[in-house]
């Protein structure tokens, strides 16, 4: 097996601390712990926005299983 690699980097908040993909593998969520924001990745294009700012230095996040809530 070979050894894991980075084949990308996306440029995403200060921090980042946290991550979660959506139940549905559509978009993945990172927690900025220093810029205080919430980033989303859109799995298809590969693009990066921010979705919430500014929060008190988020570490965690977590989407709902009917993927409704962040």
């Amino acid at each position: 097996m070979a050894a894991p690699k980075v084949v990308l980097t996306l440029p995403v908040g200060t921090s980042p601390i946290g991550l979660a993909v959506s139940p549905v593998g559509l978009n993945a969520y990172v927690a900025n712990n220093g810029s205080g924001s919430i980033s989303v990745v859109d799995g298809g294009t590969l693009t990066v926005s921010t979705a919430l700012a500014p929060l008190p230095g988020p570490a965690e996040v977590t989407v709902a299983p009917d993927n409704a809530h962040l």
